[in-house]
This record gives structure tokens, C-alpha cells and sequence, in this order.
């Protein structure tokens, strides 16, 4: 068996081959091109495992490797950066180390979703990614009203008929029609954001295991479908997750740990984890203290000691543990947990 190490650079990366012996089988510095990869294989006469770091290069090299015969594994690039460290000595991880790292099976490994799964994330971050250029936009005309002095309401600045009303305000002409640009944007983007979702929808109706567990997810108060449908495709099998604990710790929504001598404190969240879906859930949380009794009384509880913006957290995470009960056991949410359910 060889172990095969790629260090993945911007146009170029370096391969690090080791044979059992941990012996250098050959050590090479090539473009990213999939041609040259596949060059590169066919001198390669024996099994052979690639690891390779997490980063946007990582699952078509993946997708390569996998039809060309190779077994696959994609590092987790802060945390292999922490084992070689401790293992070499140093921090900087390169494919020869990324070799030996696999050859003495010391990669911490993360899931690699199939293509289809991949291909429906990235239209779904997409969409997440306009919908935030548009409030940037809407953000934007918010701040040039509140610079001239001009009282509006909030929901004024969403209505259809916007550009007429920017028209009536007492601002310089270039102001005007800056703003009157920012509007079109805004329509333009509305309309890519609804063929998005169309397209989404049409993702649901044709997959029946994600059109299964949407619903399932849709049954528990403040999640709608796209919240369930963004956790189904980030997370896409519920059982990676031993339990709700790590499913917190996946999204980010764990407070770090201050610790010195016998002082034991929590600070504020970690953020290490999926920044897509902790966005996602703590609005989530909000629109579920509004819905349900359960969850309000809850806000309300913690309210008191961690105040109104970090007691949706513990809201939070929840709601996630009921998400993890609904989609570990297949049932909907008030199957699961009763009506009368009391706050803790």
C-alpha cells in the first residue's frame, strides 16, 4: 500500500508519495489540472490511499481520485494542523506530512456528502449569499434616510412602489438616483432569489428521503422549509452525530471554556462550525419563541440572568435537540415531545 499526500496550492500542488516502510516513493510539484492528476495515477503501479486538506479544491480532487481507484480521505485542515504539530513539531502541514499522518492513520477525517448533495448546497448557499448582498442593499437605503433626516417607515422601504416614493423625498438629485439603483438591485435579486427557491421546491418534490425528513423537520415550531431543507443538505445523515451535544458542536452554537487552576467558565460561542446553519437556527429560535410556550418561557428564564440577546443561545441549542429527536427517530415533533413539556 502507498500513502499518498496532496498538499493543494492555488494553481499548483505538491504530491508526497510513501511506501510502508515510510520511505519517500516519489515526491512531485504539479498544476491543478485533473489531466495532470490523472497523468500522475498511471505511474502509480500499486494500491495507493490520497489525503488531501479541506478547502475549495478539495472534492473535485476527491471525485478524481475515487473514479480513478484511489481511497480517499479529506483532512479536517485545523485539526490535522494541531496533530502535526504535536506528532512533528511544527505547524505547517505538508503533503509529506500529510502522508505519514495517513500511513499511521492519525487523519481526522470529515464527511464527504455525494455529488448530488454538493451540487443542491451550492445552490442553496447561493441563494443565502444574495439574499445577504440584498439586505446589504436595503441596509444601505436605511442609511442615507436616517443621514438626511427623513422619518419612513421600515416596511415603506420594501413596497413595490419604493422608486416613486424616493422620487417625492427631499434629497440631492445624485442621492435620488443612487437609491433608485439600489431598488432595481433589489428587484433583480428578488426575482433570483425566487427561481431559486422554485428550484429548491423541485429538489423536494423529486427526492423522497429529503422531502421526508423536510416535513419531519417542518412539524417543529419556527422551523420552516427552508431551514429544514438547508439542515437535510449540510448535515444529510443525522446518525454522523452520537448525539445532540455534537450536533451543537458541528453547528457552533457551543460556548468556549475558560479554564485556569480551579476556575471554570464559559465564554462566548466557539464559532468553530457551520456558519450557514448557526445563522440559520438562531433565527429560527427567535420565530419559535414567538410560536410556542415552550420556547418563550424558556427565553424568559434565561433572559433573566444572560439578558435578551444571548438567552436566544440556550433557545437554540434547543431547538436543535429536538431537531436531532425528530430526525434520529423519524417521527414529528409533537409524537416526541408533549404539549405541557417543562422548562429545565
Amino acid at each position: 500500500m502507498l500513502y499518498m499526500g496532496v498538499d493543494l496550492g492555488k494553481k499548483r500542488s505538491r504530491i508526497a508519495v510513501l511506501d510502508e516502510r515510510g520511505e519517500v516513493y516519489t515526491e512531485v510539484k504539479v498544476p491543478n489540472r485533473k489531466q495532470t492528476f490523472q497523468k500522475f495515477l498511471k505511474h502509480i503501479k500499486e494500491p495507493v490511499e490520497m489525503v488531501c486538506e479541506t478547502g475549495n479544491k478539495c472534492f473535485w480532487l476527491a471525485d478524481l481520485m475515487q473514479d480513478s481507484g484511489v481511497g480517499v480521505h479529506v483532512a479536517h485542515a485545523y485539526k490535522v494542523k494541531l496533530i502535526a504539530e504535536a506528532r512533528t513539531k511544527t505547524d505547517k502541514v505538508d503533503a509529506r506530512i500529510l502522508a505519514e499522518l495517513l500511513k499511521a492513520r492519525f487523519i481526522p477525517e470529515v464527511y464527504i456528502p455525494e455529488q448530488d448533495i454538493r451540487t443542491w448546497r451550492e445552490i442553496f448557499r447561493g441563494r443565502s449569499h444574495i439574499v445577504r448582498m440584498r439586505t446589504q442593499l436595503y441596509n444601505r437605503i436605511h442609511a442615507i434616510l436616517d443621514r438626511y433626516g427623513i422619518e419612513y417607515e421600515t416596511q415603506q422601504v420594501r413596497t413595490k412602489g419604493v422608486g416613486s416614493w424616493i422620487e417625492t423625498l427631499e434629497l440631492p438629485d445624485p442621492i435620488k438616483k443612487s437609491m433608485q439603483q439600489y431598488v432595481q438591485l433589489i428587484q433583480e435579486i428578488t426575482e433570483q432569489v425566487t427561481e431559486l427557491e422554485k428550484r429548491l421546491k423541485e429538489k423536494i418534490k423529486l427526492d423522497d428521503r429529503a422531502r421526508h425528513i423536510v416535513e419531519l423537520l417542518e412539524s417543529i415550531p419556527g422551523i420552516g422549509w427552508l431551514s429544514a431543507l438547508a439542515l437535510y443538505l449540510e448535515i444529510v445523515d443525522i446518525s454522523r452525530f452520537k448525539s445532540a451535544k455534537k450536533l451543537h458542536k458541528y453547528i457552533g452554537i457551543v460556548p468556549g471554556v475558560h479554564q485556569s487552576g480551579e476556575v471554570h467558565r464559559g465564554g462566548r460561542l466557539t464559532k468553530d462550525g457551520n456558519s450557514l446553519l448557526r445563522w440559520m437556527m438562531v433565527e429560527d429560535a427567535w420565530r419559535a419563541v414567538a410560536k410556542d410556550r415552550y420556547y418563550d418561557n424558556l427565553y424568559e428564564r434565561h433572559k433573566r440572568k444572560l439578558g435578551k440577546t444571548r438567552a436566544i443561545l440556550p433557545v437554540t441549542r434547543a431547538l436543535l435537540y429536538a431537531v436531532y429527536q425528530v430526525w434520529s427517530q423519524e417521527k414529528r415533533y409533537e409524537e416526541i415531545f408533549t404539549v405541557n413539556r417543562k422548562v429545565r
